[in-house]
């Protein structure tokens, strides 16, 4: 009696654990195609070159994931833009790493990472792409007022990050 009290104790640990590692991202939206959370662990306020934080400017890595038919969009317009698309057909999510200035409702890819769904990496891009505004009630509208909400709601956490 005690092993299996013991043993149902460590699997509802097992199952809690996944649990919470699950909630690192929170849902920004869904398409048919894609669907869109942020890093709720990361996301922070900008730092200025003198080690200030904006409060202006987030910044936060969002992680979109694909069904097949956002796997394809993305192997279609690969091949528009004459890249390689060996191992895309696995394509399983990207991190992209973006600042959102708050106050000019714009916004600055830096980073993306592509995986597969092996958990290997397809692609590393690295950007020093311009600054972009955001269109109103498009995808990225919804994403700028979801993390303002969030700012609010968290300043405190993402001034100490």
């Amino acid at each position: 009696m005690l092993k299996k009290i013991l043993m149902l104790s460590i699997i509802f640990l097992l199952l809690c654990n996944t649990g919470f590692a699950s909630e690192r991202y929170l849902w920004l939206n869904s398409t048919d195609k894609f669907s869109y959370f942020f890093d709720e662990q990361t996301i922070r306020y900008y730092k200025n070159p003198d080690g200030s934080r904006n409060p202006n400017i987030i910044n936060v890595w969002i992680k979109n994931t694909y069904n097949q038919d956002g796997v394809n969009d993305c192997i279609k317009s690969r091949i528009r833009n004459h890249l390689l698309i060996d191992g895309w057909e696995d394509l399983d999510y990207s991190l992209t790493n973006y600042l959102f200035n708050l106050d000019k409702n714009s916004k600055k890819i830096m980073d993306s990472i592509s995986y597969n769904k092996y958990g290997v990496k397809l692609e590393t891009y690295q950007s020093s792409s311009k600054w972009y505004g955001i269109t109103p009630n498009s995808e990225s509208d919804l994403w700028i007022q979801a993390l303002k909400e969030y700012a609010a709601n968290n300043s405190a956490i993402m001034k100490n990050r």
